[in-house]
């Protein structure tokens, strides 16, 4: 029998974020996981939805090349530069579309990435932005990991775990508002529960005006969170200040759990069309 992956380090950042200044954005990144990778050893860091410019509906002003625009450049180097694996959402613009595009970097070179399925109609996002159309799964450090952004975690069977081929871990990015919080607790604990699975859940936090024309300014609510299998926080951030949190996932107890409570073996049998 082969040896279980190793306990994997995570990071997750909740930051402040400046309204389309993408330049400024990434030069106070650089500065947060500057000092989080001196402080520790971290496999795997975690930006929240549109990390680089903050959530907005209008696309245009900064989107960015899918093979070699600033913010993927900027992944690239922080993931080779401290030898740890970077998630984290853009805008992006492909063959005269715009997409909100989550991508996984490691220090290897190896870029994975997946587009936001379900798009926040009630902001806008559907009115300039394609949603994807399949879903990303990566084996890094021999574990499996599953993307959503934001709105997908409203829809539980886009998320639904495979009980032939589970995943480990669902990453979460998002830029969710301070008004619905109720609705964040919850359904991340949801997930994180019936799909038997860590959580990793990160999210924008303080305001930004002017995202989606003609409506309130955004206001996030910042509780970014670490579930584990049972829906149980290992660990949450504050709401509304900027904060990193840090936790070891444990492989062997994720796998202890789904034995002692298979419930991924009495799941619904079903397709997507």
């Amino acid at each position: 029998m082969s040896e279980p992956p190793a306990p994997l380090t995570v990071c997750l950042v909740q930051p402040v974020v400046v309204a389309q200044n993408i330049d400024k954005n990434l030069a106070h990144m650089t500065d947060l996981i500057n000092s989080m990778v001196h402080a520790r050893h971290i496999d795997l860091i975690v930006l929240p939805e549109m990390f680089n410019c903050g959530f907005t509906s209008q696309p245009t002003p900064v989107a960015e090349s899918p093979v070699d625009g600033k913010s993927l450049r900027w992944m690239k180097t922080i993931s080779k530069e401290k030898k740890v694996a970077v998630v984290g959402s853009i805008v992006v613009e492909e063959n005269m579309k715009y997409y909100n595009r989550l991508f996984f970097v490691t220090p290897e070179g190896d870029v994975s990435s997946y587009d936001k399925k379900h798009l926040f109609t009630m902001g806008d996002e559907a009115l300039h932005f394609t949603p994807g159309n399949h879903k990303t799964i990566v084996n890094y450090k021999g574990w499996k990991i599953n993307f959503a952004i934001c709105y997908d975690i409203r829809f539980p069977v886009w998320l639904r775990n495979d009980k032939k081929d589970p995943y480990d871990i669902l990453i979460v990015v998002a830029a969710w508002s301070s008004d619905k919080r109720h609705h964040w607790m919850s359904l991340t604990t949801a997930r994180a529960i019936e799909n038997s699975a860590y959580l990793l859940a990160a999210n924008n936090c303080g305001v930004l005006p002017d995202s989606v024309p003609g409506k309130p300014d955004l206001v996030f609510t910042g509780d970014c969170r670490i579930l584990d299998p049972f829906g149980i926080p290992i660990k949450e951030a504050l709401p509304g200040v900027e904060q990193l949190i840090y936790a070891t996932l444990d492989y062997e107890e994720l796998h202890l759990w789904r034995n002692h409570f298979p419930v991924l073996n009495d799941e619904d049998d079903f397709k997507l069309l």
